[in-house]
């Protein structure tokens, strides 16, 4: 209901908007073109309602006050129908009849005032898009590594791909980009049935910025034991940090980008003094770039 609520008030805020300025502007015979465009969006959003939701457009209508619906060819200027008028509506239509007989000066005035809180309407009456993830989706976001790690750990390279998107761009700790999830889903495959087979993986931190509700930047490091080097080997375990941009797909989460990074033990002179929000165990002292 609210939404339909939000489409039928956006015709009369048009109406605060257009009409007392364009009779100002064309009383000093200057144009009003730029109020054009509002009012046909305030017009094209009651076509919207009324087509959507007809049955409920009539009563967002009739909740605002008025008994009679509006036409479709000038959604702006309806008025309610005789005899429909609520308590209070028969003395805000005098005001405003009065308004009209005043003089030039004091009519500007009021419509000014009609301006200022046409504006404040648009503000509080129509509903902005949250700037802020919620709580589940920031528990989607989350659980991301976890599945990713869960699927390495049984060696299955195609449930690994359900939680990528279609047109992945994936590089791997090697600086081989991979584009696509099919392409992932290959070499992964490949990968986890040969020298990776015995290989395990597990998340150490999982650190999730939003950069828009439906965007977010993940990074997380992770420790890897059972790899082999070339001669079969046993090596040591070791760790690296992946960095995610995730998206919201109809509702899914999907990745669609990646980086992966080795860490390397030890840390670099240049660092001394900067600590990092993810250290590695394997890195001694501090490591690069704190932003919080």
């Amino acid at each position: 209901m609210s939404q339909i609520r939000v489409l039928y008030v956006l015709p009369k805020v048009a109406q605060g908007l257009v009409v007392p300025w364009k009779e100002l502007y064309t009383s000093s015979d200057v144009p009003c073109r730029r109020f054009s465009g509002l009012a046909n969006l305030c017009r094209f959003c009651t076509k919207l309602a009324q087509r959507l939701e007809p049955s409920r457009f009539k009563s967002a209508y009739r909740h605002l006050g008025f008994s009679g619906f509006p036409h479709d060819d000038n959604p702006v200027s309806q008025t309610p129908a005789a005899g429909s008028l609520r308590r209070g509506q028969g003395k805000r239509m005098m005001r405003e009849l009065e308004a009209k007989s005043e003089t030039p000066g004091r009519r500007s005035h009021i419509e000014m005032k009609n301006f200022v809180l046409a504006f404040i309407v648009i503000f509080v009456a129509v509903p902005l898009p949250l700037r802020a993830q919620t709580k589940p989706d920031e528990e989607a976001v989350r659980k991301l590594p976890r599945v990713f790690c869960d699927a390495w750990d049984k060696h299955d390279g195609h449930e690994m791909a359900n939680i990528m998107a279609d047109d992945l761009d994936y590089v791997t700790v090697g600086a081989t980009w991979i584009h696509g999830r099919s392409d992932f889903e290959k070499f992964h495959t490949r990968l986890l049935s040969g020298r990776l087979k015995q290989s395990m993986i597990s998340p150490l931190q999982i650190e999730v910025r939003f950069l828009r509700p439906d965007i977010a930047v993940v990074h997380w490091s992770w420790t890897m034991t059972g790899d082999k080097n070339p001669d079969g080997t046993a090596k040591q375990p070791r760790y690296g940090l992946m960095t995610w941009v995730a998206e919201k797909r109809n509702p899914t989460w999907l990745v669609v980008s990646s980086q992966n990074d080795n860490s390397f033990p030890g840390v670099a002179p240049e660092f001394d003094g900067i600590q990092s929000p993810m250290p590695m165990p394997d890195q001694v002292g501090t490591q690069p770039s704190n932003p919080k």
